[in-house]
């Protein structure tokens, strides 16, 4: 088991992270087989490689982390960035343990969602999120507006697509270290992002993706009426939560799960939304 994950780990960072050469202590490809640097979370139910597109490809499925809170819980969909779905991302110590943490600490369920990784099949992300609603009753969630969580080529490309969704409304965003320029370019498109609660977390000397687009983006959305909040890692890289351990790290992730905490469950934006285009 410990050789498949190794070896799914292998290629998931070569397909999502490069260029391969990176001057750092630790390298990106071991960096998802670390779990967050923060105390450990009780053991919770999680419904495992639920297939949500195509039975031949059993790898377009998400795993559901249930906490032990009411019912129905809120929802947090994970999603990961531009990996295909083969690549096992999903099933990383590290992803795991975010969904654990945020479950854990929001008492809200994570799905985290297998896909191809390309904006042009961001689709494969509204099928998963049918699948998930519904069962809805079955898992003990209300999945009528989850919150969104990406990273890396997935604000690029997930983000966007939140925002221009008829499908999913969603009830907040997190984006870490991406391009934040193809979502400012979708705010038009828009019909209403005012009030929608917004977490902007920045990698200071990420190598991967500069840190560069979030100004422009944090801009236009507060000028459209978003609630945006904005996280910097100065010294952060590509994966900092990894990477770079240190009290910047904590605080940031300490502040990112409290930003989850308390916007799932927040009343919010009201749905449904609707696409201008």
């Amino acid at each position: 088991m410990l050789a498949i994950a190794a070896r799914n780990a292998t290629l998931l960072v070569g397909l999502l992270f490069a260029p391969a050469a990176i001057a750092a202590e630790m390298s990106l490809r071991e960096s998802v087989m670390h779990p967050l640097p923060l105390a450990e979370v009780p053991a919770m139910r999680e419904i495992a490689d639920q297939t949500y597109l195509d039975a031949a490809k059993p790898d377009h499925a998400y795993d559901l982390y249930l906490p032990d809170s009411k019912a129905p819980r809120p929802l947090v969909l994970m999603i990961h960035g531009g990996a295909p779905a083969v690549s096992g991302l999903r099933k990383s110590p590290l992803f795991r343990s975010w969904a654990l943490q945020i479950a854990s600490r929001s008492g809200a369920a994570v799905a985290v969602i297998g896909w191809d990784g390309d904006k042009r099949l961001t689709g494969q992300i509204d099928t998963a999120y049918a699948h998930i609603k519904s069962r809805a009753g079955e898992y003990g969630i209300d999945a009528a507006r989850p919150c969104i969580l990406t990273f890396s080529a997935g604000v690029a490309a997930v983000v966007p697509h939140a925002l221009r969704s008829a499908t999913i409304a969603p009830r907040c965003i997190v984006g870490l270290y991406g391009d934040w320029q193809p979502a400012m370019k979708a705010l038009p498109d828009v019909k209403n992002v005012r009030g929608l609660p917004i977490l902007v977390v920045r990698a200071g000397r990420d190598e991967i993706v500069p840190d560069t687009s979030a100004p422009a983006f944090v801009a236009a959305a507060q000028a459209a009426g978003a609630d945006v909040e904005v996280l910097r890692h100065p010294q952060g890289l590509h994966v900092f939560e990894i990477r770079n351990p240190g009290a910047d790290t904590t605080r940031i992730l300490e502040a990112t799960l409290d930003f989850l905490r308390v916007n799932t469950r927040a009343r919010g934006r009201p749905e449904p939304r609707k696409n201008n285009g």
